[in-house]
């Protein structure tokens, strides 16, 4: 579900392609999943797939991501071509929201932890040719050392305090105690968070898609045809990208309560063929994604202070990814000295 409201609709769409495209707009169709209000359009000879982003979007990340694009595509990697206005501006601005035109890849997409196995494993080389030929290019850092020293134990534990006292003038509220539950679950492991700081060291930071999972796969029956929608993308631990597109990926971590290790080794294996990872990126890999995870407030504050339109839709995802947070926990330590062994 959209995070927000569309400033679009289906004239307004026609209208503004019709001045910036010169296209002759006779269909418009919304897309139900994802963040951003999306939409297929069509004219008479061809679809296209049409991006309103959300208001915290800036020109400058749009010109990282088409800037990005353009040279993915000119590395042969299969990404969907954005198509240029008649002035050759590669987006438009329309009511304070930024608006992309791409070409539209027909093809099937899956919903979370939905992937065929077959097409898990594809993806996992797929990220790696990314990071392969993403090697020297250059985006914005982020999680790098001084997001390391910016935490603080007990500033983000009495940001948790802060969302259970929100919670208790809540106190009637139906999922309560699985709030309260998770909440102070995650407070507790603030603390173990300082000791995860000195598997930073000698890791690997790549440009890399930042939201790389079965959400932005374009499918045929037997292959992955097209990687989608850069608008994440930053220079980041790549051990970060692999984990986090396994779990929310494959069918194994559907219900949060399971992380099939076997499995994910096979899905690094993958990876590795591709490009390279060396014993640090390998024993590092689940503390580097729990640093990230357990910082995390989304859904929580969402659901408790904010009170989106798709709140419950948040909190449920909040509670699967805690439920994740908690199986790779308890694994961590097995976890990394197999994935080290692959070496």
């Amino acid at each position: 579900m959209p995070e927000q409201k569309s400033v679009l609709t289906a004239s307004a769409i026609k209208s503004l392609l019709s001045a910036s495209y010169g296209l002759s707009i006779v269909k418009v169709s919304p897309f139900e999943h994802g963040s951003a209000n999306c939409y297929c359009v069509a004219d008479d000879h061809a679809m296209y797939f049409l991006k309103e982003y959300q208001s915290r979007f800036t020109e400058a990340d749009l010109n990282c991501e088409t800037a990005l694009v353009d040279y993915l595509i000119k590395q042969n990697y299969p990404t969907a071509a954005i198509i240029p206005t008649l002035q050759g501006r590669l987006y438009l601005k329309y009511q304070g929201r930024l608006i992309l035109l791409q070409k539209y890849i027909c093809g099937k997409t899956y919903i979370k932890q939905r992937l065929p196995q077959h097409l898990l494993m594809e993806s996992a080389g797929l990220l790696g040719k990314m990071h392969s030929l993403l090697h020297d290019y250059m985006l914005p850092c982020e999680m790098d050392a001084q997001w390391l020293k910016s935490f603080c134990p007990d500033q983000l534990a009495e940001e948790y305090d802060k969302l259970l006292e929100v919670l208790e003038a809540q106190g009637n509220d139906k999922f309560y105690e699985r709030i309260k539950q998770d909440i102070q679950y995650k407070k507790h492991l603030a603390y173990e968070m300082p000791h995860f700081n000195r598997y930073y060291d000698g890791i690997t930071y790549c440009a890399t898609h930042g939201d790389y999972s079965c959400f932005q796969y374009i499918c045929d029956h037997e292959h992955i045809i097209a990687v989608i929608d850069f608008s994440s993308a930053k220079t980041l631990p790549v051990v970060w990208e692999i984990m986090r597109s396994y779990v929310q990926s494959s069918d194994s971590c559907k219900d949060g309560k399971e992380f099939n290790v076997h499995d994910f080794c096979s899905y690094v294996r993958t990876y590795l063929r591709y490009a390279p990872l060396n014993k640090q990126d390998l024993a590092a890999m689940p503390y580097v994604y729990l640093n990230q995870l357990i910082r995390s407030k989304y859904g929580y504050k969402e659901y408790l202070i904010t009170k989106t339109e798709n709140r419950e839709e948040l909190i449920r995802f909040a509670f699967w990814r805690t439920d994740i947070c908690r199986e790779i926990f308890r694994k961590k330590e097995a976890l990394s000295v197999q994935l080290y062994s692959l070496l």
